[in-house]
């Protein structure tokens, strides 16, 4: 009875959150297998409390709802007493029947909701979500509400997030006793959000989002073709044809992130997982599928190479062999770009790997220790080979020297965990150490200066000009 009396006492101030904290406080005390007629009642007062929260609530007002008092009786004579008859009592398991409107299919209602509230604004399926559930009874309003939520768990929703927020607060999820985990509502909430991000109606504001992540802002039609670069299944040639244009790449990459496909968590309904691979891994730049992306776009630059030597050979007439000086050329510059591409993983491989933390596990963790003393002893081997390879080969060994020295800093600094200074002094001794062997055109160009400024009274071409 103390339950049913807080229940009548909560549903006077409206508050239906206070009135669900309540029975679920109630059920604990009070098991349908324990005492059945007690539950009975109790349910009862809970759908009354309910219906009358709600009444208040459209009133905007208060309504008291208190014990009716106990009335004292005259006293009656013996004989008034026996002529009056006995009121008549009801038993505690008789319910009393509510006349209530015709309830509508929960399934027809939770498909509704789902098809609304994937192209409604959030005020207007707020709006419509309130006129449609006055007339619903609280066992139909639990039915929608499982249906719904079911739906969510298999993500077989679109929705954006605030149309979730009225849903949310309509079922009473949001409550303790709604059993929904919050961390699984947010997880629910995000999927259903992906899903309406790829709804031919968002393309503007995927568009927008995507603009974060990309150098210009795509057009709808391009976010369909990048769409369907990740949703539609193709052989490994055609997606290798398509990352031949570095805009194209970057924008799938950018849809990507939007979407939130990362490897370590299952990826967005209708998306493809070979495509997801593909795209996600030719955007590291230490993967091989990037490599294979880089030298196919190194060869078509060879081919505009090879085509432009081609073409001035045959435009100068020649009817004979070209000589060796001109084939070394043309094998040189063809062969160029490759080359680039190849040195250019191998030195971002280079860097990741020694900059990778202790804890990670790396390939040949001991070579990666003695990655540094060994590059050292390398370069001093090939400084003999300066002597024969003239100003190119000194121009290599001072850019291997920098890059070891840089490969030392970045792996001290990841080493202790802080940011590697760019401007610090080290780079500064890189930079002076690469222009200790000038001394002599540094003091030559020094002594012209000074011996042209002393004397230039004495020089007659500055005369002559006046």
């Amino acid at each position: 009875m103390s339950n049913l009396r807080e229940l009548r006492q909560l549903a006077a101030s409206g508050d239906e959150r206070a009135v669900k904290r309540a029975y679920a406080r109630a059920l604990k005390v009070t098991r349908p297998e324990d005492d059945p007629v007690g539950f009975q009642q109790l349910h009862d007062a809970y759908q009354q409390a309910l219906a009358l929260c709600r009444s208040i609530q459209e009133r905007g007002g208060n309504v008291a709802l208190e014990d009716p008092p106990l009335r004292r009786e005259a006293p009656v004579s013996a004989q008034t007493a026996a002529a009056v008859s006995p009121p008549a009592t009801f038993a505690p398991s008789q319910r009393v029947p509510l006349s209530l409107p015709a309830q509508p299919d929960p399934r027809a209602v939770a498909a509704v909701l789902l098809s609304e509230g994937s192209h409604t604004a959030h005020l207007d399926y707020r709006n419509w979500l309130r006129d449609h559930s006055r007339e619903w009874s609280l066992d139909t309003r639990d039915a929608i509400g499982a249906l719904v939520l079911h739906a969510l768990r298999h993500d077989q929703v679109a929705m954006n997030g605030d149309n979730l927020t009225a849903l949310q607060r309509l079922f009473g999820w949001d409550d303790v006793s709604g059993g929904v985990d919050p961390r699984q509502w947010q997880w629910m909430v995000q999927r259903a959000g992906q899903a309406w991000l790829q709804l031919p109606a968002q393309n503007t504001a995927l568009s927008a989002l995507m603009a974060s992540y990309d150098v210009s802002r795509p057009t709808p039609r391009q976010v369909r073709s990048a769409l369907d670069a990740l949703r539609t299944p193709r052989p490994r040639w055609r997606n290798l044809v398509d990352a031949l244009r570095p805009v194209r790449a970057r924008r799938v990459v950018a849809l990507m992130k939007v979407l939130g496909c990362h490897p370590d968590i299952p990826l967005p309904d209708g998306i493809d997982p070979g495509q997801a691979n593909f795209w996600g891994g030719q955007s590291v730049p230490t993967h091989r599928l990037a490599l294979q992306v880089a030298l196919l776009r190194s060869s078509v630059i060879s081919a505009v190479i090879l085509g432009i030597i081609v073409f001035s050979l045959w435009a100068e007439g020649l009817t004979q062999m070209p000589s060796a000086e001109t084939l070394l050329f043309t094998t040189g510059a063809v062969l160029l770009p490759p080359a680039l591409v190849l040195l250019g993983f191998a030195k971002r491989s280079l860097y990741y790997w020694q900059m990778d933390p202790e804890e990670v596990r790396v390939r040949h963790p001991w070579l990666r220790a003695l990655g540094v003393p060994v590059m050292v002893l390398i370069l001093c081997g090939l400084l003999p080979l300066v002597e024969f390879g003239g100003p190119l080969a000194l121009g290599a060994v001072w850019m291997l020297s920098w890059q070891i020295l840089r490969i030392a800093q970045l792996r001290s600094c990841a080493r202790k965990g802080v940011a590697s200074p760019t401007g610090s002094g080290a780079l500064f001794v890189m930079v002076a150490a690469s222009m200790l062997v000038l001394p002599a055109l540094v003091a030559a160009l020094v002594y012209w200066g000074m011996d042209l400024y002393r004397h230039r009274g004495r020089i007659h071409w500055v005369h002559r000009n006046a």
